[in-house]
């Protein structure tokens, strides 16, 4: 990590020492939002008015369709061609229960066959 000196104008330090200059000023509780649980890598720090500021880099949310993770779990064993006996033996539950969730997940995805599911998780990096 390293701490950032002052610079000429225009120098990405200084335009990141102004945006939270302005930041606080025009926050009402003069605080910047907390980012939560989101941070990856802190690229640079700033202190601004005795208060320390950091320019980071946010991880990008692996993407799940709102499925539930045992929805994906299903459909990811659909896409390695295994029958829904054999996913439901795997899985400790009945024939019926794994047909209930692909219906589910069919339904939040707008679609009609295992081929179609298989092919969007595919396209959204799921499987």
């Amino acid at each position: 990590m390293r701490t950032m000196a002052p610079r000429a104008p225009g120098t990405p330090e200084t335009m990141l020492r102004e945006l939270a200059r302005m930041s606080v000023q025009t926050s009402p509780s003069r605080q910047l939002p907390h980012p939560g649980g989101l941070l990856q890598e802190v690229l640079a720090e700033v202190d601004v008015e005795g208060t320390t500021y950091r320019l980071s880099r946010l991880r990008q949310r692996p993407r799940t369709l709102d499925l539930t993770p045992r929805e994906l779990e299903i459909a990811r064993l659909v896409a390695k061609g295994l029958p829904t006996k054999a996913i439901g033996a795997m899985l400790g539950i009945s024939g019926w229960t794994v047909l209930t969730h692909l219906r589910r997940v069919f339904a939040r995805l707008s679609l009609h066959s295992r081929t179609a599911m298989v092919k969007r998780l595919s396209d959204e990096g799921l499987l």
